[in-house]
């Protein structure tokens, strides 16, 4: 991911479809039972995603400093941040939960607390990077 934009772009992919993954087996989860061992192969899952994303992380970080500042570069960088405190934000819960002090309501106010944050982030894509960054 360090040298090929490509491999990068689909590395952010499927990041994307294993964060995916957690995200709607958690709100699956919240209308069955909670069975622990689910909770405990989603905590895994999620610590394996964050170490992904911090080579994700490494990567663009690595082609910012070797190549400069694009538009696409900074994109990627702020939505693959985003997308690191998200899957924070729901390890840290379902840690709490399979210790029992938090219930699965919480886990799920957990994933849609970031939500106004990517809102935030298009926005800011869309509507100011092409004045920021002359259109080009």
């Amino acid at each position: 991911p360090y040298n090929d934009r490509e491999f990068l772009f689909i590395f952010n992919l499927l990041l994307i479809g294993v964060m995916a993954i957690i995200l709607f087996s958690v709100a699956e989860r919240g209308k069955q039972n909670t069975r622990s061992a689910e909770s405990i192969l989603l905590l895994a899952l999620a610590i394996a995603t964050i170490c992904v994303n911090g080579i994700a992380l490494s990567a663009i970080v690595f082609r910012i400093i070797s190549w400069g500042v694009t538009p696409n570069r900074l994109a990627v960088l702020g939505s693959n941040l985003l997308m690191l405190i998200h899957l924070l934000i729901v390890s840290h819960r379902l840690f709490l939960s399979l210790r029992n002090k938090e219930n699965h309501r919480s886990i799920e106010e957990g994933i849609a607390s970031m939500l106004p944050f990517y809102s935030i982030w298009t926005g800011i894509v869309v509507f100011l990077f092409p004045l920021l960054f002359g259109f080009k």
